[in-house]
């Protein structure tokens, strides 16, 4: 599925492609925190990324060097990232829940050398420093975390990010070529394996929002209340970047709240929420649900996960949309398909956007399927990661022959063109929106002294999708149990990893001839449920 119609991209700097926009749209109020009341307008905005890029070019931040945003959602935050490319360098996300383990790895891969965060978090960073610069001298590696920002109060060891402020406009033009020079950093698990990083360029970046504009129609001047996590490729750039290009308001939440978020569509009137499916549920379920006037809302977009449709159609009438929009998309490839004003199917991820070419193929014979049959989905345009960060053999097989990413997830397109997903072939799951990579905790689990093998899946949940599960084969002589399974994991992950699913001890892991693990044989024959 293709569209015939020209589309092209501006081969710009995300950063300047951004300012530019914004001044366009002046004095219209960009970002709102709805604690505080505080907003910011289009134009200050502008006038703001250039002095942050000032600031940080004074700091010795240079084209190609990589800032880490380890902070909840903050209206700094789209400042700093397009402040950052401006220079020529790469934004990199990071939760503040992930365990300091996953944090050092994160670093450490991405050769961070500017971290930006908030006052609660510095003594564990400062701890963390310390850690890390006794392994890279040890290591002969180069330093990391050189210029670490705090945002709010001042604290001992961290630049006020303040000061960033004061600084004049940004004189140095970086030569970077838009099309290959990595503007963002992201992580995904990919088809299978451990955590990788994908690499997405200005390009990538821009070509996408002009993709979900083309499908959105979003006029300037609308409301919409992010609570998604922006560390999350949905909630930055599939939402946040792409309202900020479109000229909405966006009141951004630092973090979800059911009863705060339908506050605030009600008293800044919100033409626009996002919402993945467990935050749909909470939504439909919430007591008070049909106290607050939410008759501003107009669109209604979900992605990151499968929705079911029964929680799909409540959500329709709570909001009293005409539908839906079911999105698609992955780290790496974007958004891909949605469901539209003028064209929406009940229980389907809609139609592609200019630009965007998605097909459907027969994963062992890698021919192309017709309508109505089922494959694997596979998508090409200009909005596709280049590749996984140092990791040409992933990003090699991730390709196919024609250049199409092989995104590992089972659907069909229909007669008319909209696209339905029914399964995956990938291993990765999904814990309401978030990627839980079942390899990652297998490594966690197997350090453990009592266990010998472990294998992980996800299992069906109706309000979180997936839940991780551990298959867990002990150590001879081990008396380990579910319990100190489950608390072990709790101590070495971030809170969307842990094994919500339960343990479950086996004699053996099925694994084939090669030693990859079979799960098809280690998920129920039932759905389980379980109550978060």
């Amino acid at each position: 599925m293709s569209s015939d119609t020209t589309f092209n991209v501006p081969v710009v700097n995300l950063g300047r492609f951004q300012v530019d926009r914004m001044r366009k749209y002046g004095d219209l109020v960009a970002l709102v925190n709805p604690e505080t009341e505080r907003y910011i307008t289009y134009s200050q905005c502008a006038d703001r990324i250039e002095q942050i890029a000032s600031g940080l070019f004074d700091l010795g931040l240079r084209q190609g060097d990589v800032l880490c945003a380890l902070t909840f959602n903050t209206i700094e935050y789209p400042l700093v990232w397009y402040a950052v490319n401006l220079i020529g360098g790469t934004f990199l996300t990071a939760s503040p829940l992930y365990p300091d383990e996953e944090l050092e790895r994160r670093f450490s891969k991405c050769y961070v050398k500017f971290l930006l965060t908030i006052p609660e978090l510095t003594t564990r960073i400062s701890s963390m420093v310390h850690r890390m610069k006794l392994a890279t001298v040890s290591l002969a590696r180069p330093k990391l975390l050189n210029k670490l920002i705090v945002l709010g109060e001042d604290c001992d060891g961290f630049i006020p990010f303040r000061s960033l402020l004061t600084s004049g406009q940004l004189r140095y033009k970086p030569e970077v070529d838009p099309s290959k020079s990595t503007a963002l950093l992201l992580s995904s698990s990919g088809t299978t394996g451990l955590p990788k990083f994908v690499k997405l360029t200005h390009v990538n970046i821009i070509a996408n929002m002009m993709q979900i504009q083309y499908n959105k129609q979003h006029q300037p001047g609308e409301v919409s209340v992010l609570a998604l996590p922006v560390f999350h490729h949905y909630g930055l750039h599939s939402v946040l970047g792409t309202s900020l290009y479109n000229g909405l308001k966006v009141v951004l939440m630092d973090r979800w709240s059911t009863e705060k978020f339908f506050a605030n569509i009600e008293k800044y009137k919100a033409n626009l929420i996002q919402v993945v499916p467990a935050m749909a549920a909470s939504l439909v379920k919430f007591p008070e649900c049909r106290t607050y006037d939410v008759s501003s809302v107009r669109f209604v977009m979900s992605a990151a996960a499968p929705m079911g449709v029964g929680v799909e159609e409540h959500l329709r009438q709570l909001f009293n949309v005409p539908f839906i929009s079911q999105s698609y998309g992955l780290t790496e490839t974007g958004y891909n398909s949605g469901n539209t004003t003028d064209r929406h199917r009940l229980g389907s991820n809609g139609v592609s956007p200019i630009g965007t070419t998605l097909k459907i193929f027969d994963p062992e014979t890698e021919e192309e399927l017709a309508r109505n049959k089922t494959g694997e989905i596979r998508v090409k345009g200009e909005m596709v990661t280049t590749g996984y960060l140092d990791d040409d053999v992933a990003t090699r097989l991730t390709f196919d022959q024609n250049g199409f990413f092989k995104t590992g997830d089972i659907g069909y397109l229909d007669s008319d063109g909209f696209l339905f997903i029914v399964d995956r072939l990938k291993e990765l799951i999904k814990y309401k929106g978030l990627q839980v990579a079942p390899a990652y905790l297998e490594d966690i689990i197997v350090k453990h002294p009592g266990v010998a093998d472990a294998a992980v899946i996800g299992i069906p949940d109706p309000d979180a999708g997936e839940l991780p599960r551990a298959y867990v084969v002990r150590q001879t002589g081990s008396h380990i149990t579910a319990k100190d399974i489950v608390q072990y994991v709790h101590d070495h992950v971030a809170p969307h990893m842990r094994l919500r699913g339960g343990v479950e001890f086996i004699q053996e892991v099925p694994r084939t001839p090669s030693g990859k693990i079979m799960r098809r044989h280690l998920k129920p024959k039932k759905q389980t449920t379980s109550r978060l």
